[in-house]
């Protein structure tokens, strides 16, 4: 098995779900892996620009694979105007060129969307039925690789599927020291943790979808166990929606229990990005809510957060 942008959060957390099953893998990230890297887990390690590799390495990489995860990505939200077609390019012309090179081979790939292709407000349950609504450059990039898989998958029969995510967190362990989680709810327990207090944009009365990291791992495990029934996309969410205010509530309280400390909680901030006040409920596909198992729910997903920082600092 091939995982692409290994290094990620996501991507280790895959690597642990993976190690388990006695596969063989190959991980791929685009800066140098350590020469002992404790991420290998016995992998073989790639360190590769993918956007810009030759058609022949890519094939190379890719052949013979039995499932690629394609969990590389750029994450720029919103680029400036001179550079929206370069970021737009490099990300769908990268899935094309491995769903190009694994037509007709048998190989599988899954590939890590995002349910912010729905773009900035609903009143509705967005479901599966629901049609994306891409407001920035991500969510556009995003927009079109989920249809190149759906079209790779009804025309050239590749056994391939997208997973549209919603807020993942979990924790930063593993994560190199200069790779920084860029995951909202662990940059607010980070300021929590500094400064003892947290503000956040308007009243936060807007909703939000929270899944830990781990049971996004386990969902793509089990998309990859199943990538030949007749499902393209799949919205990877959690059963929970909650206005943003009330989980920065929730993992306010669990803070303060554990370290035994006050945080003190400001409203107000003013917008910065189109998407800060971003707001829709979410259901999850049917294959989540029949035939997945979650580990966590938002409380419990929180406090294990909260205790691994506690377990670092007394290190």
């Amino acid at each position: 098995m091939l995982v692409l942008g290994a290094s990620g959060q996501v991507g280790l957390e895959l690597v642990r779900s993976l190690s388990h099953l006695n596969c063989k893998l190959t991980l791929v990230r685009k800066s140098t892996w350590a020469k002992k890297s404790d991420k290998a887990n016995g992998a073989k390690l790639v360190s590769l620009d993918l956007p810009n590799a030759s058609q022949r390495k890519l094939k190379n990489l890719v052949r013979d694979q039995d499932v690629i995860f394609h969990l590389a990505a750029d994450t720029s939200v919103q680029t400036d105007l001179s550079n929206e077609y370069p970021f737009y390019i490099n990300q769908v012309s990268l899935l094309k060129r491995i769903l190009g090179c694994i037509v007709g081979s048998g190989t599988g790939l899954i590939y890590a969307s995002s349910c912010s292709v729905y773009g900035i407000e609903s009143q509705a349950l967005v479901t599966d039925k629901s049609p994306a609504n891409p407001v920035t450059s991500y969510d556009l990039a995003k927009t079109a690789c989920d249809q190149l898989i759906s079209f790779y998958r009804e025309v050239y029969n590749v056994p391939c599927s997208s997973l549209r995510f919603s807020n993942i967190y979990g924790s930063d362990e593993g994560l190199d020291e200069n790779k920084k989680n860029r995951r909202v709810i662990n940059k607010m327990l980070h300021q929590m943790h500094v400064k003892h207090q947290i503000r956040f944009v308007g009243d936060g009365m807007f909703y939000r979808n929270y899944l830990h990291v781990v049971d996004a791992a386990n969902m793509l495990v089990a998309v990859c166990n199943n990538l030949h029934k007749p499902k393209d996309i799949y919205i990877a969410c959690s059963k929970k929606n909650i206005y943003f205010v009330d989980a920065i509530m929730i993992l306010a309280n669990r803070y303060e229990k554990l370290f035994n400390v006050k945080i003190a909680i400001g409203k107000g901030l003013k917008d910065m990005y189109i998407t800060d006040r971003r707001s829709f409920k979410l259901k999850p596909s049917l294959f989540f809510t029949e035939k997945f198992n979650y580990k966590y729910s938002i409380e419990s997903g929180f406090n294990s957060l909260i205790e691994d920082l506690k377990f670092e600092n007394n290190r």
